[in-house]
């Protein structure tokens, strides 16, 4: 997560780096790229003591998400195969 012992406490920062990253190294990014659609992130403050505060990531993972099918509507230019074989999303991948 990038924070190291005797960093200032940034409640923003946490959460940006547990689901709301523009870059897409949050955790929320990193585990739905890897096909978990059905994941529950609970962050915990376990101890606050004096200036400092132990945190707690829960993560519940469910069953990875795969892609079921894939289908192209309203192509009048060019075969349906044509675009199928260029796109890299394809049935039975993780979503």
């Amino acid at each position: 997560m990038g924070i190291k012992s005797g960093d200032v406490y940034d409640q923003k920062m946490m959460n940006e780096r547990l689901q709301m990253s523009m870059n897409g190294t949050d955790i929320t990014s990193l585990y739905m790229n890897d096909g978990y659609l059905f994941f529950n992130i609970d962050p915990v403050e376990t101890l606050v003591e004096e200036d400092s505060i132990d945190y707690e990531i829960r993560i519940y993972e469910g069953k990875q998400a795969t892609i079921n099918k894939v289908s192209v509507v309203g192509n009048t230019k060019t075969n349906d195969h044509v675009i199928m074989r260029e796109i890299r999303t394809k049935p039975g991948e993780a979503f």
